[in-house]
C-alpha cells in the first residue's frame, strides 16, 4: 500500500475519527475499501500504525450491498414477477415513482394519509377499489405541520392505529438525513408505499428545471424498486377549473416525466365531491383515463359507491360561468335565479356567476331549492317547468345580455361618446344666447 504515502503523515487526530469516515464512504457510500481510505486521508491525517489498525476493523466489515445493474434476457426471464402490478388498483403501481396531485386545500394529504392506514391495516380495498397489500407497511415522510398537530389528526380516525404506520418527521431533517432515515427504516422491514408531504417541501433545485427535476426523483431510485414512491403536489393556478391533465402539474415536466403514475385530485369550491383521474399510465391501467372516480368528502374522511363521471361531464362542474363584458346586473341575477331555481346551491351559483354567497342569497331571496328541474311557484304548489318556460327564461336573460351590450355598440359606433355631448351642449347654448 506504499501508494498511500502521500495521505498518512500527520498524526492530528484520533484514529476514530478516520475509522468512522472510511467505514461511511466504504459501507453507506458503497466505495471500495481502498478508495474510501484514500478519500477518508484526505480529511483526517493520522499515523501509519493507526493505518493499520483501522484498515483491520475496516476489513471485517460487511459489504455494501451491491446492486445489479446488467441482465441478461435469460436472468429477467427468471425474475419473480408474481407480485399484483398495481398496489391501488386502477392509480397506483405496486413499485416505482408515482405523483398524487390537487389543487390546494382540496384534501389531498387527508386522503392519501386515509390510504396509508388502510395499506397498514391490510384492508383489502379503498374507495371501492382493490388493494394489493403485501408487507402491511407505509412510511409516511411528513414535511409541514407538527407533530402534535399530525396525531390530533389521526386521533380522529378513532380505533387502534395499526403499527406498519410510520411516520418519519422530515421537517427536523435534511434531505440527506431523510434517505438514511428511509433507508434504516427499510432494513427493519420492506414497506408497500413511501409517501412525501409534499414534494416541494423536499425539492430543492429550480422549479421549473427538467434535469433538476429528474435527478431529483432519481435519487430515489434505490427505495423504488420494492415499494411505490408517492409525492404528493400541487395542480398550477392555471388549472383550478380546467379538466384534470399533467400539463397543469406544477413545475417542471420533469416530474411527471420521470413518474410511472400521475393519479389528480380536482373538485371544485362549492361541493363536497372530488375526482380521481389517472392522468398518466406506464403500464398501470387505462380504466380512469377518460372516466372518473367520484368520491365524496364528508366531516373530515373520503366515502365512495364507485360512481363513475365521463371527462366531459367533470370538465363542465369544474367550468366557471364567466360573464361576459357586456353582462348586466340584471342578466346575472335572472341567470343566478334560474340556476337556483333548477336546483343549484348557492356556493355553486357563486362559484360559476364569480359573485359572492351573500350576493347569490340576496339575489335569489324566495327561491326555495327544490329538487333539480322544479320551481316553487307563488300558489306554494311545486311544477316542473317544461322546455319552453327554461328557453323564454333563457331567452328574457339573452335579452338583458343584448341591451347592456348596445351601449358598447354605439361607443364603438361613434367613437368617444362623451366629447360628441360635449359638443352638442356648447352648440345649443350658443344658439340659446344668439
Amino acid at each position: 500500500m506504499s501508494s498511500e504515502a502521500p495521505f498518512l503523515p500527520a498524526p492530528d487526530y484520533e484514529w476514530e475519527d478516520y475509522e468512522e469516515r472510511a467505514a461511511i464512504m466504504e459501507i453507506e457510500g458503497g466505495l471500495p475499501r481502498e478508495e474510501a481510505e484514500r478519500e477518508a486521508a484526505k480529511i483526517v491525517a493520522r499515523e501509519p500504525k493507526i493505518v493499520a489498525e483501522a484498515r483491520t476493523i475496516l476489513r471485517s466489515a460487511p459489504a455494501p450491498r451491491q446492486r445489479k445493474v446488467r441482465y441478461t434476457a435469460p436472468e429477467l426471464l427468471a425474475l419473480d414477477t408474481s407480485a399484483p402490478a398495481q398496489l391501488w388498483d386502477g392509480f397506483l403501481p405496486t413499485n416505482d415513482i408515482a405523483l398524487f396531485v390537487g389543487v390546494q386545500g382540496k384534501g389531498k394529504s387527508t386522503l392519501m394519509r386515509e390510504l396509508s392506514i388502510a395499506i397498514a391495516r391490510r384492508d383489502t380495498s379503498f374507495l371501492t377499489r382493490p388493494l394489493n397489500v403485501r408487507n402491511g407497511k407505509v412510511v409516511y415522510v411528513k414535511g409541514e405541520g407538527g407533530v402534535i398537530h399530525f396525531a390530533r389528526i389521526l386521533k380522529r380516525y378513532g380505533g387502534v392505529m395499526p403499527e406498519g404506520f410510520i411516520l418519519i418527521d422530515g421537517c427536523r431533517l435534511t434531505l440527506q438525513e431523510v434517505h438514511s432515515e428511509i433507508e434504516a427504516e427499510l432494513k427493519r422491514g420492506a414497506a408497500d408505499m413511501i409517501v412525501f408531504d409534499s414534494l416541494g417541501n423536499f425539492y430543492t433545485g429550480e422549479q421549473n428545471s427538467n434535469s433538476d427535476a429528474q435527478n431529483f426523483l432519481r435519487e430515489f431510485a434505490y427505495c423504488a424498486e420494492d415499494s411505490c414512491v408517492l409525492f404528493i403536489h400541487h395542480i398550477g393556478k392555471s388549472g383550478h377549473h380546467e379538466s384534470p391533465d399533467i400539463k397543469f402539474v406544477q413545475g417542471a415536466g420533469g416530474f411527471t416525466q420521470r413518474a410511472r403514475a400521475v393519479v389528480m385530485m380536482v373538485g371544485n369550491d362549492s361541493e363536497n365531491r372530488r375526482w380521481l383521474r389517472l392522468a398518466k399510465e406506464d403500464n398501470v391501467s387505462e380504466e380512469f383515463r377518460k372516466e372518473l372516480l367520484c368520491v365524496e368528502f364528508r366531516e373530515g374522511s373520503y366515502t365512495s359507491d364507485g360512481n363513475r363521471w365521463p371527462i366531459e361531464q367533470v370538465a363542465e362542474q369544474l367550468r366557471p360561468v364567466k360573464p361576459e363584458a357586456g353582462n348586466t346586473v340584471h342578466a346575472l341575477r335572472e341567470q343566478a335565479r334560474i340556476m337556483r331555481e333548477a336546483g343549484d346551491s348557492i356556493g355553486q351559483i357563486a362559484e360559476r356567476l364569480h359573485k359572492s354567497k351573500s350576493t347569490i342569497q340576496d339575489w335569489t331571496k324566495g327561491i326555495v331549492r327544490l329538487e333539480p328541474g322544479s320551481v316553487r311557484e307563488p300558489n306554494g304548489q311545486t311544477e316542473r317547468p317544461n322546455a319552453g318556460q327554461i328557453d323564454l327564461k333563457m331567452a328574457s336573460v339573452r335579452s338583458a345580455e343584448s341591451l347592456a351590450k348596445r351601449p358598447n355598440e354605439r361607443q364603438k359606433k361613434n367613437g368617444n361618446s362623451q366629447p360628441t355631448r360635449r359638443l352638442e351642449l356648447k352648440s345649443r347654448a350658443k344658439k340659446n344666447d344668439k
